[in-house]
């Protein structure tokens, strides 16, 4: 093929924003729901028991444990230099706004995950 085929594609939005943002996005968003601290949150997941039907986050705890806070909070940041330079589509993204936290939450709504 003359296509050429790069080692690694990082698929992630290349802009860095701050996750606070995102979250005060989403809560006032869903009626200005209360924040609480993720340890709190991770505790409220174990104690939902381990059904992952009616407590979906238990299904990938480890990740949440080990993996999440640093991932999300940009301590870890991967490299989308290839990507961007293969996906039209990644390298034209920009920072997630208002406006897609609610069509996220209205799908949600659709799909009777988070209530009216």
């Amino acid at each position: 093929s003359s296509e050429t085929c790069r080692p690694t594609y990082h698929l992630e939005n290349p802009t860095r924003q701050p996750i606070c943002n995102v979250f005060d996005d989403i809560a006032s968003l869903l009626n200005n729901l209360p924040r609480i601290q993720y340890e709190d949150w991770l505790d409220r997941v174990r104690n939902l028991g381990t059904d992952t039907t009616t407590n979906p986050a238990y299904g990938i705890l480890p990740f949440l444990e080990k993996d999440f806070v640093r991932m999300a909070t940009g301590s870890v940041v991967l490299g989308t230099k290839n990507s961007q330079q293969d996906s039209p589509t990644l390298s034209a993204s920009t920072a997630l706004q208002r406006r897609h936290f609610q069509e996220y939450i209205t799908y949600w709504r659709e799909c009777g995950v988070v209530p009216e």
